[in-house]
């Protein structure tokens, strides 16, 4: 954790560019809809710009995201996609036989779609150990 005792969790590239997801230490999940949603701010740090939005997604978002990029460690190989019902946030990881993983996808300030930061972040599989790890934790921290 980052010392402020908030649940997180992040991808990590090269040159400190990563995506996080950090939640109130008071997280609580609705339930609405047959869906359990939580509340997170989305942080994309990608070359010399990044954006920063509080949004909701689903836990339903998570554990599929969770399920692709476990086969994706495991396999050295593959995709994994995170998306929101409300596709205010959306990344694709992909690996290539050298273990290089890119990831590319997009964050948005709202529904209207007004405005939104496309990236390109570069990265490898050593970094989705830590993001297994910590999308654990968050669910953990749920329970």
């Amino acid at each position: 954790m980052d010392g402020s005792n908030k649940l997180f969790w992040s991808i990590n590239g090269s040159d400190n560019n990563s995506i996080s997801f950090s939640f109130a230490p008071s997280i609580s999940v609705r339930q609405l809809a047959d869906y359990e949603w939580v509340e997170s701010t989305v942080e994309i740090k990608s070359g010399s710009f990044n954006g920063k939005v509080k949004l909701s997604f689903t836990l339903a978002d998570v554990f599929t995201f969770l399920k692709q990029i476990e086969l994706m460690y495991r396999d050295l190989k593959g995709v994994a996609q995170f998306s929101t019902i409300e596709d205010q946030v959306y990344f694709n990881l992909s690996m290539n036989k050298l273990g290089l993983v890119t990831i590319e996808g997009y964050l948005r300030d709202s529904f209207s779609y007004t405005n939104e930061l496309k990236f390109s972040i570069e990265s490898d599989q050593t970094f989705l150990f830590n993001c297994i790890s910590e999308i654990n934790n968050f669910i953990k921290g749920l329970e």
